[in-house]
């Protein structure tokens, strides 16, 4: 919309819009506060010693955000997608600690053919250090071979290069159960709504579509909590219990 001129109507009602999703969406504190008894029941997720619980708390609230949860099950899945996540991330960053830490070596390599095996190894311990002089000279010899400072990370990640691929391996394997979680999500979303279209189905014509929806979330929401999980269930899918003097 340009500056300084009225919003159409059509704008006026998407501006509205846009204000009434952001206020019916509810804040990751509303969420969590929801699930907070469910939550004493779930294990922490292992971290690392350079590892803040704060950054996987906000990674975990961003995915909150995204999803919403509709009940515990769904609650489970988005934890555990980002604990996935956040063990993806750390192998992300190990491939990074472990192409550096074959920086000397690489150097050494690189440079050998100019010089005798202990003078490059000299050399490149002081250009691991920072010193300016060995800096100077590994670039030197660098490009009287043609090579330019890039030569040295892809000679670093081909000693690495066994390794970076075992780590590629675990990230893929991580990614494939985090895509399973949320296709989980998708399910158990598909068999709310085909009770929900069932419940509008069998219901008479003073039951509307909106209460049978509230009837079903309000279900959804009680299965969170472990007292009431037996009677959900029953609810849901067994239809009507049976006394036992109906069976007989």
């Amino acid at each position: 919309m340009a500056k300084g001129k009225n919003p159409t109507n059509n704008e006026q009602l998407s501006l509205r819009g846009e204000e009434e999703l952001i206020l019916r969406s509810p804040s990751h504190h509303q969420i969590r506060k929801r699930f907070s008894d469910l939550e004493t029941c779930l294990a922490s997720p292992a971290l690392l010693s350079n590892e803040k619980p704060e950054d996987f708390e906000a990674l975990f609230n961003q995915l909150l955000l995204s999803v919403i949860p509709s009940d515990a099950i769904e609650y489970i899945y988005i934890r555990d997608a980002a604990i996935l996540t956040f063990d993806i991330n750390r192998l992300q960053r190990s491939k990074i600690a472990l192409v550096k830490t074959a920086y000397p070596q690489a150097v050494s390599n690189l440079v050998a053919p100019a010089l005798d095996r202990i003078r490059a190894d000299q050399l490149s311990g002081a250009w691991t250090r920072g010193a300016p002089e060995a800096t100077s000279q590994v670039n030197e010899i660098l490009k009287k071979r043609g090579l330019k400072q890039e030569a040295i990370q892809l000679k670093a990640i081909e000693l690495r290069l066994d390794q970076i691929q075992k780590i590629e391996s675990m990230i893929s394997v991580l990614e494939s159960r985090r895509f399973a979680f949320f296709r989980e999500i998708d399910r158990h979303r598909d068999g709310f709504k085909r009770r929900l279209q069932e419940a509008v189905k069998n219901a008479d014509g003073s039951y509307s579509v909106v209460e049978a929806e509230n009837n079903m979330n309000s279900q959804a929401r009680s299965s969170s909590r472990p007292s009431t999980v037996a009677k959900s269930d029953q609810g849901l899918g067994n239809g009507p219990a049976t006394s036992s003097t109906e069976q007989s």
